[in-house]
């Protein structure tokens, strides 16, 4: 039986879609909606909502497919990751756990422990398969075998001919964001296997120094 992606929340694509209107304005964001047969959220876009999932999941993948059409391989990847970032500062905002968590005078790899793994129990995955804490190092792994950015991707062999690096820069914003917004930090992020180049998973690393 294959495995039901869950998706990305409501949320999380409403403050993708912003930043996309935040940098392209506001025709450039309707035209990407539009090329990926979402018209309707022109109008109607998705609530700032935490708990209910994208549904079908194919809206948020053809979203994703439509902007690297637009903007290409340097473009999509340059503009998903501030997307991802921003969509961290957005859920903070709207999350006050987080915002107490952030405010917190405590230890920071304690604070990173306690961020990253917030974070991944928020959208739905298991913590324990996901997060590889390495806080001796200042070092966070994360593990995604059903990375949503590339799932379509990887289905068109086609499209990813000619990808020569990691292809997932909008959950690299996620995952650098969740660092970045908990202190006054110096965030270091890549993306070190991903599917789209052959890999069994997409993987980031983010590492960290205080200021």
């Amino acid at each position: 039986m294959t495995e039901q992606i869950k998706g990305i929340t409501e949320m999380a694509f409403r403050c993708c879609i912003d930043s996309i209107d935040d940098i392209l304005g506001t025709n450039g964001k309707n035209s990407v909606l539009q090329y990926a047969g979402l018209a309707e959220m022109i109008e109607t876009p998705p609530n700032y909502d935490m708990e209910t999932h994208v549904q079908p999941n194919e809206k948020v993948t053809n979203f994703f497919r439509a902007l690297r059409v637009i903007m290409g391989d340097k473009g999509y990847n340059l503009l998903m990751f501030r997307a991802g970032v921003e969509t961290i500062k957005t859920v903070v905002s709207h999350f006050k756990p987080f915002q107490d968590l952030v405010a917190m005078d405590m230890d920071i790899n304690e604070k990173v422990r306690m961020g990253y793994f917030g974070y991944v129990s928020g959208s739905g995955d298991d913590p324990e398969e996901t997060i590889e804490f390495h806080l001796d190092e200042n070092k966070v792994i994360m593990h995604f075998p059903h990375c949503n950015e590339c799932e379509e991707m990887i289905k068109d062999k086609e499209q990813i001919s000619g990808i020569e690096k990691p292809a997932c820069a909008y959950v690299r914003g996620l995952v650098h964001g969740v660092a970045q917004v908990l202190g006054n930090l110096k965030v270091e992020s890549t993306e070190d296997t991903c599917r789209v180049l052959g890999g069994d998973e997409c993987r980031f690393i983010v590492t960290y120094e205080v200021l």
